[in-house]
């Protein structure tokens, strides 16, 4: 499936400033474009379902090291957190990044009601990255790792912007 170019740059931003805003992590010199997937068995990820004027998930998946440095600069702690510390503070963050990018694409009055956030398990979220629901999927190249955010929707992307709809609308 081909992806709107311009949609997974929004979801980029908008995770790239939650990361910095939240955790003081900045990205690497690379914009992860061409990034393998994580395959790291300790990976973290966790996933929001939203309703509203659509209905999807968001997915986020992190290296374990970069969910630990997040976590602890989250809560302001110099020792690596607990690992219940490091997934509520991954939770917060798709929250928040989820929170900020759907009225930032979406059509209308953009109005949204996110569940709370859960962690799943890599194939869960693999199975996301693949799904012909997936409408974008960015790979983001952080000081201390890598994360992943896929975009997934039930109702295709009638509720999207404009510019975000067309995959060839930005080529």
């Amino acid at each position: 499936m081909h992806m709107n170019r311009k949609l997974v740059q929004a979801i980029r931003r908008t995770a790239y400033r939650a990361f910095e805003e939240m955790g003081m992590l900045l990205p690497a010199d690379s914009d992860g474009s061409a990034a393998p997937p994580i395959r790291d068995a300790d990976a973290l990820a966790v996933l929001v379902e939203f309703t509203g004027a659509g209905r999807g998930t968001m997915a986020l998946q992190l290296q374990a090291g970069l969910a630990s440095s997040f976590a602890a600069n989250m809560i302001g702690q110099d020792t690596p957190p607990d690992d219940q510390a490091v997934e509520d503070a991954a939770r917060e963050l798709l929250n928040v990044l989820c929170g900020n990018a759907l009225p930032e694409i979406a059509a209308g009055d953009g109005r949204f009601h996110l569940a709370p956030p859960r962690r799943i398990n890599a194939g869960e979220y693999e199975r996301l990255r693949r799904s012909d629901h997936s409408l974008a999927a960015c790979s983001l190249e952080l000081d201390g790792g890598r994360s992943e955010v896929v975009l997934c929707s039930a109702d295709g992307n009638t509720w999207l912007k404009e510019e975000y709809r067309d995959p060839g609308a930005d080529r």
